[in-house]
């Protein structure tokens, strides 16, 4: 029993040591806050690890916190509260009275923000994939949905390891990770997600592969442009439409 118990408190004191919880710097009554905050939004507490703190640059679609709205897959809608997407984690974090959370991707069904460039709405497609870029809770920014057919991109953060030595130390002390965005579009037909190129578009429609071939030289389709693509899109899913009838 005493061999049990010291294992527990050293895998305890690990575990500890692996993350770190960010909270508001207010006082001890402010927990009830959070709990009722945890309770409005089916969140959890935020932890980052160790390898996030140090490095450089953002693990956010946005560094800022965006106006946006929720909808849960209970068809709850939560309206004009402050987001931010952690494209790291294929999370959104929200906040309100100061107080921060990150929700479970399993819960939400879509979320919008206001950007630069107007309001974005992504949606948790429960998908799978042939490359497993991301899971089955991951978010798509939806560019058009279809009767059968949703094409959307899905943002993804890595990071760039610095140059390190034999013993895994950093080669250059001023140098540090450093995270990346990146993006991949997608074509999701029948829950599956296929990263999109002309070529697998092609293979997913066999018996509609002369029309869409005779379609995209008659309308001239760049097919390296996102209008291209979605204009393609849309016009299979017109045609899978009529020979479902």
């Amino acid at each position: 029993m005493k061999l049990l118990s010291l294992s527990v408190v050293i895998f305890s004191i690990a575990f500890l040591n692996s993350t770190q919880i960010y909270a508001q710097s207010a006082p001890s009554n402010n927990a009830s806050k959070t709990d009722n905050l945890r309770n409005a939004f089916h969140g959890s507490v935020i932890r980052t690890s160790k390898k996030e703190i140090k490095t450089e640059g953002s693990p956010y679609f946005m560094d800022n916190w965006s106006k946006g709205n929720i909808l849960y897959k209970e068809k709850n809608l939560v309206e004009n509260v402050e987001i931010k997407y952690h494209t790291y984690h294929d999370q959104i974090i929200v906040k309100q009275n100061g107080q921060e959370l990150m929700l479970a991707a399993k819960d939400v069904k879509e979320f919008s923000i206001l950007t630069t460039e107007g309001e974005k709405l992504f949606q948790n497609q429960l998908v799978t994939n042939e490359d497993d870029k991301f899971n089955h809770n991951s978010y798509l920014e939806l560019h058009f949905q279809g009767t059968h057919l949703t094409l959307g991109t899905h943002w993804r953060t890595y990071i760039i390891k610095a140059p390190r030595d034999n013993t895994y130390h950093s080669v250059d002390a001023n140098k540090k990770d450093q995270f990346a965005l990146t993006s991949d579009l997608y074509l999701v037909y029948n829950q599956e997600a296929v990263k999109f190129s002309k070529k697998r578009f092609l293979k997913l429609f066999p018996e509609h592969k002369v029309a869409l071939n005779k379609y995209i030289k008659l309308q001239q389709l760049d097919l390296k442009s996102l209008a291209g693509i979605k204009q393609l899109s849309m016009y299979c899913d017109q045609i899978l439409s009529t020979t479902a009838q």
